[in-house]
């Protein structure tokens, strides 16, 4: 399944899975993983939950206040969070993002 989200900076088009196989770290108790934008290099937040994803910016400090700048239907995808890790299954595939 081809499943595309925007970065919110540059308006390239990213797909959830390469932005899976290329996020640097999760807060698995926010459901969040950040990957940084190929073409303007910017940091993006992603919120994944069962069945959507979402881009996000964060609006607040300290604690993840976000806003909700895109959100995406993804009927195959599965989230699980362990302290170490957030596990996301997405198109037949495992992914094991660092906290």
């Amino acid at each position: 399944m081809s499943v595309s989200l925007t970065c919110p900076v540059c308006v390239e088009l990213f797909a959830l899975a390469d932005i899976l196989k290329n996020a640097t770290r999760s807060w698995p108790e926010n459901r969040m993983v950040d990957f940084r934008c190929d073409k303007c290099g910017e940091e993006t937040h992603v919120r994944l939950e069962d069945g959507y994803a979402e881009i996000l910016a964060i609006v607040g400090a300290p604690g993840p206040a976000t806003d909700t700048i895109e959100t995406v239907s993804v009927p195959d995808l599965t989230i699980r969070a362990d302290p170490g890790f957030l596990h996301v299954w997405f198109d037949g595939e495992h992914y094991a993002v660092p906290a």
